[in-house]
């Protein structure tokens, strides 16, 4: 239930923030997360309403080995410290909703013994999580011929229902998610 009223929270945001918008684009990207560890591709539609304020909405999909599923979808804010001559720097924060499920697992074994076959099959079932957390992060684009752009991203993922607060003191790198990526301004 959480995740559904989060999920309308987003959409509502978004689209009140991008109902003023002065420029849009479309990003397509690379992210890598050190935590599980898996790359991904990242999808956003960024918006900046004035020359300093934006929103974005992303989607990143990680790709694991197997069956196993995680991706993320996530509303930010951004706030552009740098902008001229095509250059943004920027910070940015948001909520995120988390997904995650495995594959059923099937262990298939057996031993022979005086010429009878026992077998020993197992089946595990795959489970499913879903949650919500938050991210804050700085990033950096390069618009060329008004256009194109080129961009770079840090992002460091928490949860904000932790009871113990030391994760921001307590940074490890599976926290830090990198995003590589290109875009097209209209």
């Amino acid at each position: 239930m959480k995740n559904k009223l989060l999920l309308l929270f987003i959409f509502f945001l978004f689209s009140f923030s991008t109902s003023n918008a002065q420029r849009y684009s479309l990003d397509v990207g690379l992210s890598y997360s050190a935590a599980f560890p898996a790359s991904g591709i990242h999808l956003k539609f960024d918006s900046w309403f004035t020359d300093n304020f934006g929103a974005a909405l992303e989607f990143e999909n990680y790709f694991f080995e197997g069956e196993d599923k995680w991706n993320t979808l996530s509303f930010r804010l951004k706030y552009n410290f740098i902008n001229r001559e095509g250059f943004d720097f920027y910070a940015l924060g948001g909520a995120q909703i988390i997904n995650f499920s495995s594959e059923d697992l099937f262990v298939k074994g057996g031993e022979t013994h005086n010429g009878t076959t026992y077998t020993t099959d197992y089946s595990l079932s795959g489970n499913k999580a879903s949650d919500i957390g938050g991210h804050l992060g700085i990033g950096v684009a390069k618009i060329f011929n008004d256009h194109f752009k080129f961009f770079m991203e840090n992002k460091i993922t928490f949860n904000p229902f932790l009871k113990d607060l030391t994760t921001f003191s307590n940074l490890s790198r599976n926290q830090f998610i990198p995003t590589i990526g290109l875009g097209y301004q209209f």
